[in-house]
């Protein structure tokens, strides 16, 4: 058993989604921009207009187009390409056409208006653009397929059970559902929600859209009968069997392989580390979310996005100071091997990577991730828009146009993080200054880190001779971005490819609709970090992939991909 380093936890906040754009990067989940958000002028103008409703619990035909209209509003003055994977400007409002056509004269309850609107977002084909808690949930009834999913290469397998009866079924293969093979399942996903690539596709499928009642509804509008449902496996023999579960079932208890080492933290900081083995040549450090850590709460406070005192601050958990402490005790051991766990980490700040990178490699290989040297290209392209400024409080247009020529105006696009195909861009960067001035900005809005960056005491102070990133679909916006950076540094990624896009939206702006008050997030940036190879760019491929095969032989241990990591260091892996 690993005891991982004690560090205490005062406050855990985790998110689920893309950064906050008064953050950085696809990096982080979805932040919250402030307790009540800022609302755009369109959203102002429609606060109060729309007719009242007479039926209980329904919105009026007026209310739900003006809702409709404003999230179509939103999308197309706010996301930096609302069209280019839904089949362009004309198909975007075809869409919008279809949807306010199809609301009733009598209106809709919120639920049934959800149902319209999940199709029209999920065009937009950006994971991070979504509707918050689209339906009411119980985790304790989920009413769903009472099995609980994981993703192994492209399929889902049977990974916990709720009925100890059923534990045989463990390891088993999904095929279809209500007679519904997993293709076409995997098709309907994607109408329903925006994603980025497959393993997100089958994430979702996974954890939402087949084990929650309400979720599954969207997805087979031929399941009937909420009182059963029919499940066709293929079992670990390679036989078929066809099963019928009575619903809802009672989440008491998920019963799953017992793993043949306990990796639980002993502390809840969310970034824990300790040595695998008495000589202390395999170091494992596990980052739960990046959400959760002082430098992050630094900057959220100087944006104004999430204010917090210094005092309160200090009292966080520090990266900086966390993995000072790692790197130190790695070299005194003179330690061989890093293991990173990325797996369960959807986000939070990206700033937790830098902070890490920094560490480990030395300021030329740092500075040439951060400007996507290793690919020749990339970048960050963001769209300034009303609902961006509104969000951030301390942040302004006139902050955008700093020693700018010709000025930013709302709308307008700034490139001046985007590298791509620009050589000469890079070059001339770091004959201007050591830090490229939108690193230094970036970078300078945690004090906590800056003071150690601009001193350079510990820059690149020990790297082991091999770091290997372990990965699952559900690594997650910056939780992807600490993947992605240390697979541009030259890192060993182990497991499953991560459900995030390298090519993807992000930087979530929070919205809410007028009437409804339903909420939600759209991107505000466009991340192009492999211009030249769409394929990468939708997902990271793994250097050792974890086959059903190799998963099986592990006996669908959970931590499969942990013990196939450390096979591969003793010489016992493929």
């Amino acid at each position: 058993m690993i005891n991982l380093k004690r560090i205490t936890l005062f406050v855990l906040l985790i998110l689920m989604l893309g950064t906050s754009a008064c953050g950085e990067s696809i990096s982080s989940s979805i932040t919250d921009v402030g307790t009540e958000p800022s609302l755009t002028t369109s959203t102002m103008q429609t606060l109060g207009t729309a007719t009242p409703t007479t039926r209980p619990g329904y919105y009026s035909r007026e209310q739900l187009i003006e809702d409709a209209r404003q999230l179509a509003t939103i999308l197309e003055d706010t996301h930096p390409d609302p069209y280019i994977r839904g089949g362009g400007k004309i198909a975007f409002h075809r869409r919008l056409q279809q949807l306010v056509n199809a609301i009733p004269a009598e209106g809709m309850t919120k639920e049934e208006f959800v149902r319209l609107l999940r199709p029209f977002i999920a065009a937009v084909g950006d994971a991070h653009t979504v509707i918050w808690d689209a339906y009411r949930v119980n985790d304790s009834y989920p009413g769903g397929v009472p099995l609980r999913f994981d993703i192994v290469e492209e399929s889902l397998y049977v990974s916990g059970v709720p009925d100890e009866d059923d534990v045989d079924l463990i390891g088993a293969l999904l095929v279809s559902v209500e007679g519904v093979p997993l293709a076409e399942l995997r098709e309907r996903q994607e109408r329903l929600q925006g994603t980025e690539n497959q393993y997100q596709i089958l994430q979702l499928l996974a954890v939402q859209s087949l084990w929650y009642g309400p979720y599954m509804q969207d997805l087979l509008p031929e399941w009937r009968d909420p009182h059963e449902v029919r499940v066709e496996l293929r079992l670990p023999s390679g036989e078929i069997e066809e099963l019928s579960f009575a619903l809802p079932v009672v989440m008491t208890r998920l019963h799953e392989p017992e793993s043949q080492i306990h990796l639980t933290p002993s502390s809840t900081s969310g970034f824990p580390y300790d040595f695998v083995d008495d000589e202390r040549k395999t170091a494992y450090l596990r980052i739960l979310q990046m959400s959760h850590y002082r430098e992050a709460y630094e900057l959220w406070a100087l944006s104004g996005s999430q204010p917090t005192t210094e005092q309160a601050r200090a009292r966080i958990p520090s990266a900086t100071e966390i993995f000072r402490e790692l790197v130190v005790e790695m070299k005194e051991a003179q330690t061989e091997t890093l293991i990173i766990d990325l797996r369960e980490n959807q986000g939070g700040l990206s700033l937790m990577s830098d902070i890490l990178l920094y560490y480990l490699y030395d300021r030329e290989d740092f500075l040439a991730v951060k400007t996507y040297s290793p690919v020749a290209g990339g970048g960050e392209i963001r769209r300034i828009s009303e609902l961006l400024l509104n969000n951030c409080t301390n942040l302004s247009i006139e902050d955008y146009n700093e020693g700018r020529a010709v000025p930013l105006i709302v709308g307008d696009y700034n490139f001046d993080d985007d590298f791509t195909d620009d050589v000469d861009k890079v070059e001339q960067l770091f004959q201007q200054s050591d830090i490229p001035a939108f690193l230094e900005r970036w970078l300078n809005r945690s004090s906590t880190f800056y003071a150690e960056f601009e001193s350079g005491a510990y820059a690149g102070y020990y790297r082991p001779q091999s770091i290997l990133v372990l990965v699952s679909p559900e690594t997650f916006s910056s939780g992807f971005t600490m993947a992605r950076h240390f697979y541009l540094a030259g890192a060993t990624l182990v497991g499953t490819p991560s459900g995030q896009s390298s090519n993807c939206f992000g930087e979530t702006i929070r919205w809410i609709l007028g009437n409804t008050h339903l909420e939600g997030t759209v991107s505000g940036s466009y991340f192009n970090t492999f211009p030249n190879d769409p394929e990468l760019g939708r997902y990271l491929p793994m250097h050792y992939p974890l086959t059903y095969e190799i998963l099986a032989s592990y006996g669908f241990d959970p931590n499969a991909t942990y013990l196939y990591a450390l096979a591969m260091l003793s010489g016992g892996g493929e």
